[in-house]
């Protein structure tokens, strides 16, 4: 299904959601740039890292989530001339569900934490117009159920077929400057080692 880059233009977030190895990543990454050419302008793709989130310091969690998103905001406002696309991937570990949450095992940060990405998502859409975030998530269920009102549009992204992965493995490999007739010696079905 085609999609409109005026949706990518007028949306503050996007979230793809699937199951593992589907390319909600790479499909990501590739939207980004193709909406860039396609609009002409530059483009700047942001990756925060959010394994670098938690803190062992009472209320560091969500304090580093405030600093995250404070620094993207500023990345993008730097660069108004140009198109900001954030990829947040496994969303679900930076919007953990509260509802999931019980009070007497998770950390009161784990709650502040949403409280403040959610927040946070927020001020991107107003702050940093300019900016786009696609998030990935493995596991929607355990994302905060407010989420679903940040993101604009939420796609499903499934496993593609081994026909479509064939093709993807022979792309890759005629794009990387291999042999795309490696791809021909590849096993048309699984076999088991003994």
């Amino acid at each position: 299904r085609c999609i409109s880059p005026l949706v990518f233009a007028t949306s503050v977030a996007v979230l793809l959601s699937g199951p593992p190895g589907s390319g909600k990543s790479t499909l990501a990454i590739s939207v980004c740039d193709r909406i860039a050419r396609k609009s002409g302008r530059e483009a700047v793709l942001l990756v925060p890292n959010l394994s670098q989130i938690p803190s062992a310091e009472l209320g560091g969690t969500p304090k580093n989530v405030r600093a995250c998103i404070d620094r993207m905001t500023e990345i993008a406002q730097a660069n108004r001339q140009r198109l900001v696309f954030a990829l947040v991937d496994e969303v679900e570990s930076a919007m953990p569900s509260r509802d999931r949450m019980d009070g007497r095992t998770e950390p009161t940060d784990s709650v502040r934490q949403t409280n403040e990405f959610l927040t946070g998502m927020e001020r991107l859409g107003q702050e940093a117009p300019n900016m786009v975030v696609i998030a990935t998530t493995n596991i929607p269920e355990f994302l905060d159920a407010a989420a679903a009102d940040r993101f604009s549009l939420e796609l499903f992204i499934g496993l593609p077929k081994s026909s479509t992965r064939l093709k993807i493995i022979r792309h890759t490999l005629s794009a990387s400057g291999n042999d795309p007739d490696i791809a021909g010696s590849l096993p048309r079905k699984r076999s088991s080692l003994h």
